[in-house]
This record gives C-alpha cells, sequence and structure tokens, in this order.
C-alpha cells in the first residue's frame, strides 16, 4: 500500500474517503435499525398486550371506517372473569378489568381541568400493562372490595395537578363524572349527561315515576390519590389506550347510583400466540361456561378500539423502515467497495511486468492476488474505522432529523438516537470483508497473467 500511496496519493484518498461515507452510511442505517428494533422488543416486554371484550366485530362500520363491536346484552362476564380466562389457557398470563368511563372535568386547587381518559381498573392493571410506579401504590384489591375513592396517575397528571409524583400522594381533587343525580322522594335515581342538560324534561320524568322534586345537581366527588405511575410513550399510550387516572371498577359510578359497572372488556399478557388461536380458545372456555351465545373478541391495542391489526401495521412500517435504512447503506457501502476493486485492477495493470518478474522468481499467483488484496483491505480498514467515527458524531442529529417522520406515522422514540449501538460495529467489519471480496477476484486475474505476456506489455 505504501507503494501505490507514493505513486497515486490521490487514488488512495479518494479510496478511504468513499469508503469512510460507505461505512457511515451502513454504520447510522444500522444504528437506526436497532434503535426500531429496541422499541418494538420494548413494546413487548413481559409479553403481548391484548385486549378481550365480551363481544363480538360488528359488520357496520364506524364514522371513520373501521369495524365496531356488538356487546352481548346483558353482558356473560362477572367480576371473576379475569381468573377464569388465565385458566382457560396457558397463553395468557395475567388479565385485568378495564372500563372506560367520562369524565367532564376535575378540580383541585381551584382550577378546572379536562383529562384525555380515565378508566376504571382492577388491581393487576398496571401489572399487566407494564406501568412502574414512581411513587406510592396501584389501586389494591381492597380499594376494589370496598369501592374507595382511591385514584392513581402518570407523572406527567401528576405534575400538572400536584407539582411533582412524591407531592400528590394523599391530595384530593373533585372529579365531576358527567353524571347527574336526579334527589328526592323515596330515593336518588342517575341519569346520563344528556338527560341531566334536558332539566325540564328529567323533572316531568322523575314526577312519573313518583318522585316528589326533581332537583339535579353535579355528581362531583372526592377522589384521594394513592398513586403515581411513569409516563409510558405517546406511541404506547395511543396504542394501547393506556389513561391518564385508574379508579377502582367498582367505583365507576357515584354513590348512590342504583346499579354497578357490569365486565365488559379486560386486557391481558399473553404469549406469542397468533391471535387467532388465542380468541378460538377462549370463544371455547367461554362457550362451554355460559352457552353458544356467549361472544369473545381479542385483538392487540386499545381496548375501546377493536383494531385488531393496529400494532401489526405499526409492527410492518417499523421493519419496512428499518429494512431500507440498512439497505440504503448496505448500497453506498458496496458502491465504495466495488471502486476499491476498481482501483485493485488499475494497480494490478499498471504493475503487471513487476508481478511477472517476481512470479518468475518463484512468487505464487495465491500470494501474489493476496498481496493486492491487503492493499485494497487496509485501505478498507482505515475508511471503515473513519466511517464508524463520523456516523458516532453525526448519530444524534440523524435521531433528532428523523423524529418528525417517525411522528407523522405516530411513533415517538424519545428523541436524539444517544450513543451509537453496538450493531453500528458491524459496519466496518463489513466493509473490510467487502472490500476482500470485492478486490480477490481483479487480483487473482491480474496475478494468473502468463509470464511472458506480462513482460512483453
Amino acid at each position: 500500500m505504501v507503494t501505490t500511496l507514493v505513486r497515486r496519493p490521490l487514488r488512495i484518498v479518494l479510496q478511504i474517503l468513499a469508503t469512510a461515507v460507505g461505512t457511515g452510511a451502513l454504520a447510522l442505517s444500522l444504528g437506526v435499525s436497532s434503535r426500531l428494533d429496541g422499541f418494538l422488543a420494548d413494546l413487548d416486554a413481559g409479553g403481548r398486550r391484548v385486549a378481550i371484550a365480551n363481544a363480538s366485530r360488528s359488520e357496520t362500520s364506524t364514522a371513520g371506517g373501521q369495524s365496531g363491536i356488538q356487546w352481548q346484552n346483558p353482558p356473560a362476564f362477572g367480576p371473576g372473569e379475569p381468573e377464569a380466562l388465565k385458566a382457560a389457557t396457558p397463553a395468557i398470563h395475567e388479565v385485568a378489568i378495564v372500563n372506560n368511563i367520562p369524565w367532564d372535568r376535575i378540580e383541585s386547587g381551584g382550577a378546572s381541568y379536562r383529562v384525555r381518559r380515565v378508566m376504571a381498573v382492577d388491581s393487576r392493571y398496571a401489572s399487566v400493562m407494564g406501568l412502574p410506579l414512581v411513587a406510592g401504590t396501584f389501586i389494591s384489591e381492597s380499594d376494589v372490595a370496598s369501592k374507595e375513592h382511591r385514584i392513581a396517575m402518570s407523572e406527567s397528571a401528576a405534575k400538572t395537578l400536584f407539582g411533582s409524583a412524591s407531592e400528590a400522594l394523599g391530595k384530593t381533587l373533585m372529579a365531576d363524572r358527567g353524571l347527574r343525580m336526579f334527589r328526592g322522594g323515596p330515593g336518588a335515581q342517575a341519569a346520563a349527561p344528556g338527560a341531566a342538560r334536558a332539566a325540564n324534561s328529567a323533572g316531568a320524568a322523575n314526577r312519573r315515576a313518583g318522585f316528589a322534586s326533581a332537583t339535579t345537581q353535579s355528581a362531583m366527588e372526592s377522589w384521594t390519590v394513592v398513586g403515581v405511575w411513569k409516563d409510558p410513550g405517546d406511541f404506547e399510550r395511543t396504542l394501547y389506550g393506556i389513561p391518564d387516572m385508574a379508579i377502582p371498577w367498582t367505583a365507576a359510578f357515584p354513590s348512590g347510583f342504583p346499579g354497578s359497572m357490569t365486565v365488559r372488556t379486560m386486557v391481558a399478557r399473553a404469549d406469542t400466540t397468533s391471535l387467532d388461536r388465542l380468541g378460538a380458545a377462549l370463544r371455547l372456555d367461554v362457550t362451554q361456561r355460559y352457552g353458544t351465545d356467549a361472544k369473545v373478541m381479542v385483538w392487540e391495542g386499545d381496548p375501546s378500539r377493536p383494531q385488531a391489526d393496529a400494532l401489526g401495521r405499526a409492527r410492518n412500517a417499523l421493519a419496512d423502515f428499518s429494512a431500507l435504512a440498512q439497505s440504503l447503506g448496505a448500497l453506498i457501502l458496496a458502491i465504495a467497495c466495488f471502486g476499491i476493486a476498481s482501483g485493485i485492477a488499475v494497480e494490478a495493470a499498471d504493475r503487471a511486468k513487476e508481478t511477472a518478474i517476481r512470479r518468475a522468481v518463484g512468487l505464487t499467483v495465491l500470494r501474489s492476488a493476496l498481496g493486492f488484496c491487503a492493499d485494497g483491505t487496509i485501505t478498507a480498514a482505515i475508511g471503515s474505522f473513519a466511517g464508524l467515527g463520523l456516523a458516532a458524531l453525526f448519530y444524534d442529529k440523524v435521531g433528532l432529523a428523523l423524529d418528525p417522520y417517525l411522528g407523522a406515522l405516530g411513533l415517538d422514540l424519545g428523541g436524539g438516537g444517544g450513543a451509537l449501538p453496538w450493531r453500528a460495529w458491524l459496519a466496518p467489519l463489513a466493509a473490510v470483508g467487502a472490500s476482500f471480496l470485492f478486490s480477490l477476484l481483479p487480483a487473482l486475474r491480474a496475478s494468473s497473467l502468463a509470464i511472458a505476456e506480462s513482460l512483453k506489455e
């Protein structure tokens, strides 16, 4: 290589630069793909999260074009359903009850807030959804059994309402459930928000039911914060429908409400069994326990949105993006290695007489070819490690540049790329190996020329 550098310094420098660019591009693409693969692995850490509903998929589409749910009425599921479904198949590890509940607003410290989502859940929900606590405890079994007004919330909600997660513990907030209580007569009755807003109609209906009076009031009730969980990423929160706040599912209705929340939806941790097989196993179990009319459907994602392929589409999009990034990096590196091979071919032609003389005094074809390949490999090694350094320098900036495009897909990977992943170190190894292979054929061809013909040129 030293001889070639002295003879053709510009060629060697250009080859090093081309290899550096190719290796850097491959290292960046491997780093990006490692980041995407790690994101998917984190989503599935501890098992898949699936939603289970006492329903079947409706043939009628919703306004957004998505197929909806046809609920079983009356519901077949009961409070003991999580344990029953867990025992139905070894594919399910843990099950928790979940129900969406409408809260119009909450009040804390004299200010009023809107909440994105509140869920009525049981004590297993945080474990099933993989929500680590940063302060306090989650809703307990005793809270569920006694219908306690206890509430757990996300860290961001705690900071907004009380300043920090630790300061939120033991504090209270007032919640407007969106329900109104009709007071008077022999008891109390609750109505939906629309009926509450129509005061005259509600009053007339109440009087017809035999109530002496028909005053309405907001169902504002006090809740005590017992725990705060760490915020999931926006993509994970949206995909799985993770709420900002959670309360015991038994306390979902206001005090005095004539009735209790039914068990219709659950979330579960499951293994890699396909959704079709998992759904078939659960349907068999539910049919045996409740009869042939019992309904069960299973999907992966938000328990309130039966889009069974939502997470699958996200996985496919990330896999395609990862494969594209690696393919582009490999293509750029291949072009750089082809340049090295072309340089080896030119160098071998320039040194044809020198090679012929050395072969005449005993140099074998293989040793001659390996000598040319060694020059190309050294050039590639220098360029590849220079490219790895450039990749490490720009990796964080590339991660930040990609975030807006991934955000358009609903993916939040947490800012810049951080440190270059170990997978990126495969790039210089690939560059050196590819350079050797690309150089071997022209080197063998040049070294195997007849000695007499080489000396005549």
